[in-house]
């Protein structure tokens, strides 16, 4: 199922793989979710969807949506929406706002818009044809729009299709409405904190597009194993997997999803399988209670530098793993190491990696080149749609179980202890090896008077030298032209002021801050995000007053 929306600005789209409250559709229904982070979007954490975003910016109020298409480039953004449909195969797509209609916010409106026009084009292989060098063409089912304020119009009950959305998940221990309320409740910034309504409610379905359903959202969407050639083998072993789960001992299980494992490695470029087998990997993990986690000795590094990664395992079964090799991609080869994991008894390998000169610091792909008035610019067509960049540093881990290799990513991470909080995750992060941060972005000179303006050092390495220079246009005078600096340690900081005379006539410029180290040129400033219900974010920005 896919909803397309206004997120908060610009087009955001969720996706959310069908859950039945039958624990036997579980393979297809079901998406097992065994993070070893918090995710930065707590919301999708807690509701289980998966969030993409398009490139448009969200460039503050608009008034209607020919206005919000003018500023973004329709076909750059419908060219994402399709790109996302291609790439996730819903079977139904859900908007929130209405198509044919004002959805109040000229953003809100375009997102219905493009849904609708992107339902149709994902499936011509005549549109976006450079896309088909990693998808193929999609036809969705059929598209509707979740009806709110229905009752004010009874042209909008015609065709339209309930769901009881109050239903109890006793999986879950909690009904679809209060995993609801949690979820928009994380939406801190927008004060969206919501109490949940318990018990039955009616939410309202408008046909839009597609084949008509009669009786539910899903008719005639086939989400069994049969949807796969040779799927029925795997359905049935499933089934007797779930039929004989001890939930006192979910190893027990192991031998059986090992099982069926197998039988998915026979059924090869399937996306369906492909997506079950990572999920399978993870229900495994999780019946053998298996603790994995990359930890680096530091939070972060710096092209060149070497880090020491302890990995730790934890076998809470009696079933038999081996740790077979790891490796970091971009960074090592394979370290073959062939240890036996015993039950509940901890597993530490230590590596010492040297991150690579090229390798590229830990900046937002929508940041790396700077955007257009209303779109992102992404070069790498694969980043695109993705609501975070993937772990700067990941490592992979083989582990061998009855012959059958098991292979699991592991983002690198730092962990320390807080004394309220207890145990602290953050990513580890690709630094430059000396950024400038200013105190100021914005200066104003009222006179000819000369000014100071200060700029903050901070080494992400130690014992290095530089000279920093302030660069302005030719009529601004900048005493002295360079300063040189030193840095012993890592994250140690200092302050330097430059003085700043203006021209004689009015005249805006942007002063642009150099650092010149061993030959080379860093110019970057760092913003780090950091809240109690995120993880922490940084990303770079080019250092610079105005």
């Amino acid at each position: 199922m896919m909803q397309a929306t206004d997120g908060g600005g610009s087009i955001g789209i969720f996706f959310k793989r069908a859950a039945t409250k039958r624990p036997a559709q579980w393979p297809v229904a079901m998406l097992s979710v065994y993070p070893s982070l918090p995710q930065s979007w707590p919301a999708r954490k807690i509701d289980g969807a998966e969030q993409y975003f398009s490139r448009a910016l969200d460039f503050g109020y608009s008034k209607s949506p020919e206005e919000t298409f003018k500023i973004w480039g329709k076909e750059q953004v419908l060219s994402d929406v399709v790109w996302v449909i291609r790439k996730f195969k819903p079977d139904i797509i859900i908007t929130r706002f209405p198509v044919g209609r004002s959805g109040g916010h000229g953003h809100h409106t375009a997102s219905a818009l493009l849904a609708a026009e992107a339902f149709k084009e994902a499936a011509d292989p005549e549109k976006f044809t450079e896309q088909l060098k990693y998808v193929e063409p999609w036809q969705a089912k059929r598209i509707f729009w979740n009806v709110w304020g229905w009752r004010s119009s009874s042209e909008d009950i015609h065709n339209t299709i309930s769901a009881d959305v109050g239903d109890y998940n006793p999986l879950l221990a909690e009904s679809y409405l209060e995993i609801a309320a949690e979820s928009r409740s994380m939406h801190k910034s927008q004060g969206f904190g919501s109490s949940p309504y318990r018990g039955s409610r009616q939410e309202y379905f408008s046909f839009v597009d597609g084949i008509p359903a009669k009786n539910n959202l899903f008719d005639g969407v086939n989400t069994t194993w049969n949807r796969i050639e040779n799927g029925d083998i795997i359905g049935k072993k499933i089934e007797a997997v779930l039929k004989s789960f001890n939930d006192t001992d979910p190893s027990a299980s192991i031998p059986g999803l090992i099982d069926i494992l197998n039988e998915m490695n026979k059924i090869k470029n399937n996306y369906w399988v492909d997506i079950k087998r990572k999920e399978l990997l993870n229900i495994i993990r999780s019946c053998a209670g298996m603790w994995m986690e990359a930890a680096a000795s530091d939070y972060s590094a710096s092209p060149g530098e070497s880090v020491v990664v302890k990995t730790t395992f934890l076998n809470r079964s009696d079933k038999h793993f081996v740790v077979e090799k790891i490796n970091f991609p971009g960074i090592t080869t394979d370290s073959v190491l062939s240890a036996e994991l015993k039950d509940n008894e901890p597993l530490t390998i230590q590596s010492k990696i040297r991150i690579p000169e090229s390798y590229p610091v830990s900046q937002p792909y929508w940041l790396i080149e700077k955007p257009s008035e209303g779109l992102f610019n992404v070069a790498n067509q694969q980043m695109i749609g993705l609501a975070e960049n993937p772990p700067s540093v990941t490592e992979k881990v083989f582990l061998v179980i009855n012959g059958i290799t098991l292979e699991y990513d592991l983002p690198l991470v730092y962990s320390w202890d807080d004394r309220v909080e207890g145990e602290e995750y953050r990513p580890f992060e690709i630094r430059p090896p000396v950024i400038a941060n200013v105190f100021n972005k914005v200066s104003i000179f009222a006179d000819e008077k000369p000014k100071e303006l200060k700029i903050k050092l901070k080494s992400d390495t130690s014992d290095i030298s530089g000279e920093v220079q302030l660069n302005a246009g030719k009529n601004w005078k900048v005493t002295p032209p360079v300063i040189p600096f030193t840095l012993k340690n890592k994250y140690d900081e200092k302050i330097i002021t430059f003085t700043v005379a203006p021209p004689v006539n009015q005249e805006v410029a942007d002063l642009k801050i150099k650092l010149k180290v061993d030959g080379k040129v860093y110019d970057k400033s760092l913003v780090e995000i950091s809240y109690p219900h995120i993880k922490r974010e940084v990303y770079f920005l080019e250092s610079e007053i105005k």
